[in-house]
């Protein structure tokens, strides 16, 4: 735990940072390595052996790979630089109260001029509180998927406070028509299926990275 019992080593995050470890996967001309899931595994490994309390997986795969591969121009210059600098830090919300399924939301999505209002109650969101963006997948009145980039001290947006088993705090993020502008629309619903899917195959690889460095730890 950080200063005032925050979840997040803010030494440990910056150290990463600074030896560029958080740019492995941003392009190059974002200030990164231009590496690639392989490179960020290895780190994330070691960030279960250590446990360490920091969004290594929300920020750097569950959010950063989406943008940097899909996000507009605009998109990448707001975000990724600032990622790889360990000023910019992302969650996703990929568990949904209505739906057990990650590529199937419940949360609706409905057009307002170029952006979005969505509604929806997302559950054991970690690191909101830090977070700039929450990545949260809407469906839209005809079926189709869209993926959103919420800022989480917009209107509509409520959190409720959560805790994991293992003490982390963790969040409940209720939208309530909380408002999306086009800038901040990630995907839309042509390609939000295939957004959502990159999105929850790669998180799945990420959480199975941190858990074997856990593992490995705990029988060294």
């Amino acid at each position: 735990l950080g200063k005032q019992g925050v979840w997040f080593h803010e030494r440990a995050w910056q150290q990463l940072a600074d030896s560029e470890m958080l740019g492995l996967a941003i392009p190059e001309e974002y200030g990164g390595a231009g590496m690639g899931l392989t490179e960020l595994c290895l780190l994330l490994q070691q960030v279960g052996r250590t446990v360490a309390p920091i969004p290594a997986m929300e920020t750097l795969v569950s959010t950063a790979l989406p943008i940097a591969e899909f996000g507009t121009p605009e998109q990448k210059d707001r975000f990724l630089s600032g990622i790889a600098q360990g000023r910019i830090m992302l969650t996703p919300a990929l568990v949904d109260t209505g739906s057990r399924d990650p590529l199937r939301p419940a949360a609706v999505a409905e057009t307002d001029g170029d952006g979005w209002r969505v509604t929806g109650e997302l559950t054991n969101v970690s690191y909101v509180d830090l977070a700039d963006r929450i990545l949260v997948p809407a469906r839209t009145g005809s079926g189709d998927t869209v993926v959103l980039l919420v800022d989480p001290r917009s209107e509509g947006v409520r959190l409720g406070e959560q805790r994991g088993t293992n003490g982390q705090p963790l969040w409940l993020v209720d939208l309530r028509g909380a408002l999306v502008e086009e800038g901040d629309v990630l995907a839309r619903p042509d390609r939000g299926a295939k957004v959502l899917r990159y999105v929850v195959d790669r998180t799945t690889l990420a959480i199975c990275a941190v858990e074997y460095g856990i593992a490995e730890q705990a029988l060294y």
